[in-house]
């Protein structure tokens, strides 16, 4: 069986996704599930850190090209 590319399909571009990343950060859901963001009870980062973090693995080609548990801070 073939390997799959590790590179997202050349006809995706991330703004496509943008909507989609940006709704699962914890500051959208909180907003939308009680009307306020506790930054504090974060688990899965705010909607522009995980912007952040897939538009970095778009460009690199691989989702495993950064490490984001080693960052200190966004």
């Amino acid at each position: 069986m073939p390997r799959p590319s590790p590179r997202i399909h050349a006809s995706t571009h991330p703004r496509c996704h943008a909507d989609h990343v940006a709704a699962t950060g914890d500051d959208r859901i909180q907003e939308t599930a009680q009307g306020r963001v506790t930054p504090e009870n974060f688990t899965h980062g705010s909607a522009e850190q995980r912007m952040h973090w897939f538009t970095l693995g778009y460009d690199e080609g691989a989702p495993t090209a950064r490490d984001t548990l080693s960052v200190p801070q966004v």
